[in-house]
């Protein structure tokens, strides 16, 4: 009786054993896909990193852009603007010269008439 007990007890350690060497296999096959699974991941996350950094310079380059395109506005209005001014000192001096060769045209005939 003992003996079937003791054989009992062997088999059932052996069938443990059998079960723990399996559990501890499939566990670091388990293991293995997930540190595969982990790398990708890794790897999907340094690409979406570097995309989002491309974004982000990306975004930093149009924000650089945009200011730059709201200096040239600014400057092509001060430019219009100091160009009218000089438009109208252009046109006020020729009013002056020609009111000038006027007046002298005018001394000139009366001048001649005396």
């Amino acid at each position: 009786m003992h003996m079937k007990i003791y054989s009992a007890l062997k088999e059932s350690l052996i069938q443990s054993l059998l079960i723990s060497q399996t559990l501890e296999k499939e566990s670091y096959k388990a293991l293995e896909e997930l540190d595969h699974e982990k790398d990708q991941s890794k790897s999907l996350l340094s690409e979406s990193n570097d995309m989002l950094t491309g974004l982000n310079n990306n975004y930093m380059i149009f924000l650089s852009f945009s200011h730059e395109i709201e200096e040239i506005k600014y400057r092509l209005k001060k430019i219009e603007e100091e160009r009218y001014i000089w438009l109208n000192l252009i046109n006020n001096a020729k009013s002056k010269v020609e009111e000038n060769i006027l007046t002298i045209a005018e001394n000139i005939l009366k001048l001649n008439n005396l």
